[in-house]
This record gives C-alpha cells, sequence and structure tokens, in this order.
C-alpha cells in the first residue's frame, strides 16, 4: 500500500474516528510515530508467517512506518 492508497481508504471513514495498530501481544495502541525506512521484501524467511513480509535494508525502497 503507497500514501495515496492509504489516504483514499482513510477517507472512508469520519475524520474523528480512532485509529489503532495491534499491540506487540495483544490489545491496541495508539500510532505514536511515523518513521521512514528502507526495506526490502524478506526472501529468507518467505515461509515463516510469523515473520515480517519486508525487512530493513539500507539500499531498498523508502517506506513508511507507522508505530
Amino acid at each position: 500500500m503507497n500514501v495515496q492508497q492509504l489516504i483514499e481508504k482513510l477517507q472512508q471513514y469520519p475524520a474523528e474516528m480512532q485509529v489503532v495498530i495491534s499491540g506487540h501481544e495483544d490489545g491496541y495502541n495508539d500510532i505514536n510515530e511515523f518513521d521512514l525506512r528502507s526495506i526490502q521484501i524478506n526472501e529468507e524467511d518467505r515461509d515463516r508467517w510469523y515473520y515480517g513480509k519486508y525487512v530493513d535494508d539500507n539500499e531498498g525502497i523508502q517506506s513508511l512506518l507507522l508505530c
């Protein structure tokens, strides 16, 4: 998903609606940070569902991490 796609999705909801992210083990948290990251697709651990689809890579694509 890119920023434009995110904006289009968010525009479908009321502006005052609370936005949260998944908690580490359970529950939900507020978004406290926007962080730029360079990432690439995680080719090594594709079969392990519990690892993320992307990993850090200094020469990867610029991405926005919400945390």
